[in-house]
């Protein structure tokens, strides 16, 4: 979703283009048309760096299930949009 998210913010340019994570997330605060995909991009990126970072993090069965709910709202967000920048950009 990351790469996803990274895509479409290349769209909007320079200025939502981000190099970290902290700008990605200041990126998509600051475009209103994400608005719906913020609390899902947030909660997966939490349990993303959990995964990641915490190794005692034993993820369960409703981590996964949450992982694909967020994922899918985010994806059902951005990806008409980017395909709408594709089409109207070729």
């Amino acid at each position: 979703m990351l790469h996803l998210v990274d895509g479409y913010l290349k769209t909007k340019g320079a200025r939502f283009v981000a190099e970290s994570h902290t700008a990605r997330w200041a990126a998509i605060r600051s475009a209103p048309e994400l608005r719906q995909a913020t609390v899902a991009y947030r909660a997966q990126q939490a349990l993303s760096e959990q995964v990641r970072y915490n190794p005692c993090f034993k993820p369960t069965p409703a981590d996964f299930t949450a992982a694909g709910q967020y994922a899918d709202k985010i994806w059902a967000v951005v990806e008409p949009k980017l395909l709408r920048h594709i089409i109207d950009n070729p």
